[in-house]
């Protein structure tokens, strides 16, 4: 999820908001693996599935990502324009999650405690 992304909207514009998230889905995409699938997921939300991944690895992709865009300075329409992610990981149990909405809800949770936290942060849901 993009930082006070509204702000971005707000001070640029809703165009400008759209680079913003297409600079987003560009990085996203250059890091990951071709196994994997990332997929804007509303609004200024995006999810990434990592088959076969651990949680464990898949906090150290997600900090990597949240580096990267934390030090991108993106250029549009004149304006440089800096912002931070906040990152939610959950893995899906196969023994306990009986749908793919049980993970994406348990990723949505930890989201929240990144943005409760101060933002810019990557959290992993423990159960």
């Amino acid at each position: 999820d993009i930082d006070k992304f509204k702000n971005i909207n707000d001070t640029y514009g809703h165009s400008t908001g759209d680079e913003v998230i297409k600079n987003l889905a560009n990085k996203i995409n250059n890091l990951i693996r071709d196994s994997d699938v990332s997929a804007r997921f509303g609004g200024e939300e995006f999810t990434i599935i990592l088959p076969n991944t651990t949680s464990e690895n898949a906090e150290k992709l997600a900090q990597k990502i949240r580096m990267e865009i934390e030090a991108l300075s993106s250029k549009i329409n004149e304006e440089i324009i800096k912002f931070t992610i906040s990152i939610g990981v959950a893995e899906f149990n196969y023994e306990n999650d009986t749908v793919i909405d049980d993970a994406l809800s348990n990723a949505d949770k930890a989201l929240y405690e990144s943005k409760t936290n101060g933002r810019n942060l990557v959290t992993v849901f423990r159960e």
